[in-house]
């Protein structure tokens, strides 16, 4: 469900963008990758997780700059990393096992 509302919100701010652009109106949608926040179970902030202060803080650089940002620069670069690898790969059972523990082992429980 949280996957498919971010993609509706992505989608209909992109498309809103489009049509308002041309009256100066300006959308712009912010999707960023992980923020240390209760529903992240707190994960570890480290250079690519910020803290929810410091991603605010880093985000507010990025305001007007392009119909969609991260909203921070390591978020931007782990975007273009990403779209390297096939998705095949990153949908793979290894790589998503692989990730699951890395999240139980970076994550502070509440």
């Amino acid at each position: 469900m949280y996957s498919a509302s971010k993609a509706f919100v992505c989608t209909f701010s992109k498309a809103l963008q489009a049509e308002y652009k041309r009256k100066g109106i300006i959308i712009q949608v912010l999707t960023p990758y992980a923020v240390s926040t209760a529903m992240t179970k707190y994960l570890h902030a480290n250079m690519i997780t910020k803290t929810a202060d410091e991603f605010v803080k880093e985000s507010l650089n990025y305001i007007t700059i392009g119909d969609e940002t991260c909203g921070c620069l390591t978020h931007e670069l782990l975007r273009s990393f990403l779209s390297l690898i096939p998705s095949r790969v990153l949908y793979s059972s290894t790589f998503q096992k692989k990730y699951m523990d890395y999240l139980k082992q970076n994550t502070n429980t509440v």
